[in-house]
């Protein structure tokens, strides 16, 4: 299984995200958003259709890596924000 984890500090927050491919038997590329262990999102995207083409390990790859940076983006513009508790909102 591979796959990518990163903190990101948003609004002086720390967002971890983890962001992983759970293999052929379950073809998915699954991120998971937590915030002090808690899971505020989980966006999955499947691959099936790659399954056994000759490009499968470039296209997961670049499935996962779309995957992560696209959360990443989100977080920095601010599209989790309403799931921050009252205090953690402010600018």
């Amino acid at each position: 299984m591979k796959g990518l984890n990163e903190e990101i500090i948003h609004k002086g927050i720390r967002f971890h995200l983890q962001t992983q491919d759970l293999g052929p038997r379950e073809p998915v590329i699954q991120a998971i958003l937590y915030k002090a262990g808690r899971v505020l999102h989980t966006r999955r995207v499947s691959y099936a259709p790659y399954l056994n083409q000759p490009n499968q390990a470039e296209k997961v790859l670049s499935l996962l890596k779309e995957l992560h940076s696209s959360i990443v983006a989100d977080i920095r513009a601010g599209k989790f924000n309403h799931l921050l508790n009252p205090g953690e909102k402010q600018d």
